[in-house]
C-alpha cells in the first residue's frame, strides 16, 4: 500500500507542476482544486475578472482527459437550457430527451450568480447525486461529473446571491488574488492568454479508481476526528451565542453541516497523500 501511496503523492504532484506551466502564481488555487478533485467535490472559485479562473479550469480539464463544457449563467438562462428538456417530434408523436450541457465530466458554471435561482437550482440534484431530471425521466451523469462555478465578488447589480443549499454543495470554495510581482511580470512577457500547453496526466478512469482507494486505505486516527467535531462544535456554539447579542450584528448565522465535517476528513486525506 505505502508503494501505491507514494505512486500517487507523485502523481499529483506531477499534476500540479504540469498547471503550473500554464497557471503562474496561483499555486495555493491548483493544489485546493486537485484537492477537490480527488475528494470527489465541486469547487465556487470568487475572484475579479482577468485573474485566470476560467483558464485555470480549462488547463485543468486537458490535464484530465475530460470532456468540459462551459456555460455563462445569464440573467435569461433557463434550467432546460442547462439540464436539456423533452422535444416532442411530430413525425412519431412522441417526445424525445435532448441532452443539455450539464452532460459532461467537467462543467465550468460561469458567473453562476448572474443567473435566477430557479436555474442554480437546476444544478442541486446533479451536484449531490450526479443525476438529473427531465420530465418523468432521471438519468445519470457522466462520471467523473465536477461543478467549477466562477463568481465577481466586485458587482451586486444583477446577481443572485446563491442560496445556503447551493453553497453547501460546494466541497470548497477559493478566493483568488493577484499573482505576485515576478509572476505577474512572467505572465506578461510570455503573453499567457494564448493556447494552454499542458499534457494529460489522469484519465476519467484512474481519477475514480484513485478517488475510491484513497477514501478506502488512509486510516484516520481518533484524534483527528475528535478534532474536527471540535471544531464543527466551536462554530455551532458561536451561532447560539450570537443571538444573545441581539444588537450586535452576528457572526456567524448558521453552524456547519455534519457534511462540513465530511469534507474537511476527505480533503485532510488528499492533502495528506500530496505532501
Amino acid at each position: 500500500m505505502n508503494e501505491a501511496l507514494i505512486h500517487i503523492s507523485e502523481a499529483m504532484n506531477s499534476l500540479k507542476k504540469n498547471l503550473q506551466t500554464a497557471i503562474l502564481g496561483q499555486d495555493d488555487l491548483l493544489e485546493k482544486l486537485i484537492i477537490t478533485v480527488f475528494s470527489g467535490g465541486h469547487a465556487l472559485l470568487e475572484g475579479t475578472p482577468g485573474l485566470g479562473k476560467t483558464r485555470t479550469i480549462r488547463a485543468l480539464a486537458k490535464s484530465f482527459s475530460l470532456e468540459n463544457k462551459r456555460i455563462s449563467f445569464t440573467s435569461d438562462l433557463l434550467p432546460s437550457d442547462l439540464i436539456g428538456a423533452e422535444i416532442f417530434r411530430p413525425n412519431n408523436g412522441g417526445f424525445e430527451i435532448r441532452k443539455g450541457p450539464i452532460f459532461t465530466n467537467i462543467l465550468l458554471a460561469d458567473e453562476i450568480n448572474r443567473t435566477p435561482p430557479k436555474v442554480q437550482s437546476a444544478l442541486l440534484e446533479a451536484m449531490e447525486e450526479r443525476q438529473v431530471t427531465i420530465g418523468n425521466e432521471t438519468l445519470a451523469l457522466p462520471r467523473p461529473f465536477f461543478v467549477f462555478a466562477t463568481q465577481n465578488p466586485l458587482e451586486n447589480e444583477g446577481t443572485y446571491p446563491l442560496p445556503e443549499a447551493q453553497l453547501d454543495r460546494f466541497f470548497m470554495k477559493i478566493i483568488l488574488d493577484f499573482p505576485d510581482f515576478e509572476n505577474e511580470k512572467k505572465i506578461l512577457k510570455n503573453n499567457f492568454q494564448d493556447q494552454i500547453l499542458v499534457e494529460s496526466i489522469f484519465s476519467g478512469e484512474e481519477i475514480l479508481e484513485i478517488q475510491d482507494f484513497l477514501q478506502k486505505s488512509i486510516r484516520v486516527d481518533e484524534k483527528i476526528f475528535q478534532y474536527v467535531l471540535r471544531i464543527l462544535s466551536a462554530y455551532r456554539d458561536l451561532e447560539k451565542s450570537d443571538k444573545m447579542f441581539e444588537t450586535q450584528e452576528p457572526i456567524l448565522t448558521y453552524g456547519p453541516s455534519t457534511r462540513a465535517g465530511l469534507a474537511l476528513i476527505r480533503g485532510a486525506k488528499i492533502r495528506a497523500v500530496m505532501q
